[in-house]
Formats: structure tokens, C-alpha cells, sequence
């Protein structure tokens, strides 16, 4: 651990200036990338979103076009004949209407590529393309559309499921319509069943990036069969649900398994489904990481060049305290007429002005102490002057009288 006790102050100064470089260049780095991140993450939301809206207007078209077929289908006059049958219970001429009515299935298939069977269940018989394979093992009042027909009593949207009418297998969506007669009619079901791949190709159509779209119904579940795990886990998690509570449109952020997930979505306008969009946050932010390793870069190259540059800046900003410095080793050494100078008004040179103050005060006392010792010693001189004057005679005197005594 470093101990700063023992570091010099030019490099406590220069410890201190890589910090605050290097703190600087982080906060401008992370804000940076943090607000990048924003931006991109709506950006991206608001260009899914966009497509997700055009996907459902273009499913809503598609469908309500579907719809408006399926009108003239059923204003035929094949099929309004066919109903006058069913009014009556006449059955003699079913296979004179069925005949009548392979052409208008047919018209129907061509003017809408997206249907894949119309079938028409009557209590005088069943009407559908003869160049569709009915499949005789199956009644129709004994399949789910049919529960599901007359539990709501209205035109019926049916989730993806496999064609149990038709021999083959096909994944169809299917669409229970009421016939319209001027006449009231019982036990007449009209089934459209719409390819599930055709649909799921409308639904990608303007798919960017990596998201996902897939329809739901109303209960928040798969409209259509889905194999992407991340689709599954996305609806058995409720978030989805949730988000589909708000608004026709809108987009947010959410978790799934603890990873980021950005979530657009788009109702439709024929019936209670809706287009949503699922894609990664990773996905969208990845151009990101060279953000990242920039932002790395520019912080390893001003930690360089702050290394570098600092120890200028030190020597600079240390000039002042160097000059102090050496005249208070000149004052060490006894030289008292060392004086700071310096023409600048920071700090320093404000303590080598006060100590330049303490030296010229210093010189005074000493000169005065000076000037005390020497009167002092004058004083004592004189004193024993004045002391020694009486002896000096007295001992003259008595020298000559003894001369004279002994001569």
C-alpha cells in the first residue's frame, strides 16, 4: 500500500494531477457512453415500434381485405341459393349447389392468395373446393371451432392450429363467419382457414434488427405457433401481459431471466390481437462495445500523456517554493542577507515575503544585541578603570617612599 507520508509533495502533486485526470476523463467517458446508450436504446424502440405499427396495419389490411371477400362470397348468388336450400331443408339439390359453389371458392382463393380452404358446414350437407381433400374422420360439430362458435355466437377468430377438415396436416388460422342472408338461417358455419406461414410472413415484413414479432390473442397467448424459446419465456412470464393493458400502441423496457429485453407493441384493429416485438438491450447497445474499448483508450492515453506532462507541470508550479527552498539553506548556512524573490502574488510567494519580514526582523535583534553587549562591556571597562586609578597611586607612593627609606 502506498504510504503518503513518504511521498514528496512534487509527487503528491503529481499523484494528485493523474487523479483528477483520470476522474475526469472517466466521468466524461461514462456520462458519454451512458447517454449514447440512451439514445440508441429509443432510437431503437421508436424504429421497432414503427415497424411493429406497420406490421399490424399491414395484417389489419390483409385481413380486412380477407374479410371483404368472404362478404361477396357469401352475396353470391351459389351461395345465397344454397341457403334458400337450407331454409327449406331441402337436400335434393346438394350436389347441384355444390357444383355452383366450387366456382366461387375458387374466385375466392384467387382474389385472396392467404386463404387455403373455405368450408361451409349446413344442416343439408358440407360445401367446400373439390380440389380440397376433405377428411371424413372428422365432424365438424365435434371440433373446437365448433365449441368455440357457439359459445360466442359471433364471427370467431381461431389461434393457429392444425387443419383437422382437410387431409395434409396444415398449420391454418382459421375465421367462423356468420352467414349473411336476408333470411334467418341455424346451424350454418362458414370456415376460412388463412395459411399460419403467409400470416407469420406479414407479420415479419419490415422486421429490422435482431426483434422478433409474433402475435397474440386476447388472452395474451401465441396466436401462432412459435418455436423461439425467448418468445415462450416472453409470454409465460406476464410481462407481456402487462405491458398489453396500456394504451393501442407503445413500446418499453423490461426483464426476462434477468437479461434486459426491449418490448413494442400494436393492436390490431379487426379483432383483440396484437403485434409484438421482442429484442435483446445487448443486441441493440453492441455497437456500443467500441464505445467501450475507445473510452479505454482515451483514458490509457491521457493517463500517458498526464504522466508525461505532469511532471512538467510540477516543476513549473514548484519553481516559487524550489527558490524559497534554497534561501533558506543560504539562511542555514549564516548568510542573513539571502532574500526570497518572486513577482507573482500566489501563496508562496506571500510566505517568502513574511519570511524575507522574519529575517530583516532577525538582522534588527542581532544588531541590537550587538549594540547591548558592546555598551555593556565599555561600561565594565570604564568601571574597572575607575578602580584601578586609586591603587596605581597608592602604589607609586608607597614604591618612592621605601626608595627613600632604604637610601
Amino acid at each position: 500500500m502506498l504510504d503518503r507520508s513518504k511521498l514528496s509533495f512534487r509527487n503528491k502533486l503529481r499523484l494528485a494531477f493523474l487523479i483528477v485526470t483520470i476522474l475526469a476523463v472517466l466521468t466524461t467517458g461514462g456520462l458519454s457512453y451512458s447517454i449514447t446508450s440512451n439514445i440508441l436504446e429509443n432510437n431503437a424502440m421508436k424504429l421497432t415500434q414503427d415497424s411493429v405499427t406497420q406490421s399490424a396495419k399491414i395484417v389489419d389490411e390483409k385481413l380486412n381485405k380477407l374479410m371483404l371477400v368472404m362478404m361477396t362470397f357469401m352475396i353470391s348468388q351459389p351461395f345465397r341459393a344454397m341457403l334458400k336450400d337450407v331454409n327449406a331443408m331441402d337436400a335434393s339439390s346438394y350436389f347441384i349447389r355444390w357444383t355452383e359453389m366450387d366456382n366461387v371458392f375458387s374466385q375466392a382463393r384467387i382474389a385472396e392468395p392467404l386463404i387455403h380452404s373455405i368450408y361451409v358446414s349446413t344442416p343439408i350437407g358440407e360445401f367446400y373446393p373439390s380440389s380440397m381433400n376433405l377428411n371424413r374422420q372428422t365432424f365438424f360439430e365435434k371440433t373446437p371451432l365448433y365449441k368455440r362458435s357457439a359459445q360466442e355466437k359471433r364471427n370467431v377468430w381461431i389461434e393457429g392450429h392444425e387443419d383437422t377438415l382437410f387431409l395434409g396436416g396444415n398449420r391454418v388460422v382459421s375465421l367462423i363467419l356468420q352467414p349473411i342472408s336476408s333470411d334467418p338461417v341455424k346451424d350454418v358455419y362458414v370456415v376460412v382457414n388463412i395459411r399460419e406461414e403467409g400470416l407469420r410472413q406479414l407479420l415479419d415484413t419490415g422486421a429490422e434488427g435482431g426483434a422478433e414479432h409474433f402475435l397474440l390473442n386476447g388472452q395474451g397467448q401465441p396466436a401462432l405457433q412459435e418455436e423461439g424459446t425467448m418468445i415462450q419465456e416472453a409470454v409465460n412470464s406476464g410481462v407481456i401481459t402487462a405491458l398489453l393493458k396500456g394504451a393501442q400502441t407503445g413500446y418499453a423496457p423490461d426483464q426476462l431471466n434477468g437479461d434486459d429485453y426491449l418490448f413494442n407493441y400494436a393492436r390490431l384493429q379487426l379483432n383483440d390481437w396484437t403485434v409484438v416485438a421482442i429484442q435483446s438491450k445487448g443486441y441493440v447497445l453492441k455497437d456500443l462495445i467500441y464505445v467501450k474499448w475507445m473510452i479505454a483508450a482515451i483514458t490509457a492515453s491521457c493517463f500517458l500523456l498526464a504522466l508525461l506532462v505532469s511532471g512538467a507541470f510540477t516543476g513549473y508550479l514548484l519553481l516559487p517554493l524550489k527558490g524559497l527552498q534554497q534561501v533558506m539553506k543560504r539562511v542555514e548556512l549564516n548568510d542573513l542577507t539571502a532574500r526570497f524573490e518572486s513577482n507573482s502574488q500566489d501563496e508562496i510567494a506571500q510566505i517568502g515575503l513574511r519570511f524575507n519580514r522574519m529575517l530583516e526582523q532577525i538582522v534588527k535583534l542581532i544588531e541590537k544585541v550587538k549594540e547591548a553587549e558592546t555598551t555593556k562591556r565599555t561600561t565594565e571597562i570604564k568601571a574597572l578603570s575607575a578602580q584601578m586609578d586609586p591603587h596605581f597611586l597608592y602604589n607609586t607612593l608607597n614604591t618612592i617612599y621605601w626608595k627613600l627609606v632604604t637610601t
